[in-house]
């Protein structure tokens, strides 16, 4: 499953959908009318029944028309109502989602008095990668230098590496370490380094 397939926007909660449905498991809904598992999820799961006024409800829909959309789910009639399952290919996503949740940057007791820039230069083609690239760079902490120059005090190689193949970008995305940084004074304050 490639990332791209999926919008940068509808990511994160297609995800939360789907490992809400993980938790539920494959159901039989007794129903017939277009809304009908919408309607089971909302009314019969603890992970869904939190979504209660009409926009987080309309959201939720969407978001299962989309999984059914992009055969992240699969629909089956049975002769006592209609089976609701994930796919092989919905299971892969939630495995992606988790793998990315994992990644993360771990601060050590004392800093190196190093700096690790991300440089990277993405194609058109890989723009939903490079977005989500962007995203989770902001999420780990990064700084941005310029709009393709991160930087982050941290060892972070690892990480970025993962996060490379994670999102198929290995030729675009380059890691370096350096010691010395223009504006470095504001660096140390936005990290919180002065001493």
């Amino acid at each position: 499953m490639k990332f791209g397939q999926l919008k940068v926007r509808e990511k994160s909660f297609v995800s939360k959908v789907l490992k809400g449905m993980a938790i539920t498991g494959a159901v039989l809904v007794a129903a017939s009318n277009k809304r009908f598992w919408f309607n089971f999820y909302l009314n019969h799961s603890k992970e869904f029944n939190k979504y209660k006024n009409q926009k987080e409800k309309q959201k939720l829909y969407n978001a299962l028309q989309y999984l059914k959309q992009k055969k992240l789910v699969d629909i089956t009639e049975k002769p006592n109502g209609i089976l609701v399952k994930i796919t092989t290919k919905g299971y892969e996503i939630i495995e992606f989602y988790e793998s990315l949740e994992k990644i993360k940057i771990k601060k050590p007791q004392k800093w190196d008095r190093k700096f690790r820039l991300v440089i990277f230069d993405i194609p058109a083609k890989k723009q939903g990668a490079r977005a989500a690239l962007l995203q989770k760079l902001k999420e780990m902490g990064f700084y941005m230098l310029q709009e393709s120059i991160w930087v982050h005090p941290y060892d972070c190689i690892n990480e970025i590496a993962t996060l490379r193949k994670l999102f198929e970008i290995e030729p675009y995305v380059k890691i370096m370490t350096t010691q010395a940084i223009e504006e470095e004074y504001k660096l140390l304050k936005h990290f919180e380094l002065l001493s």
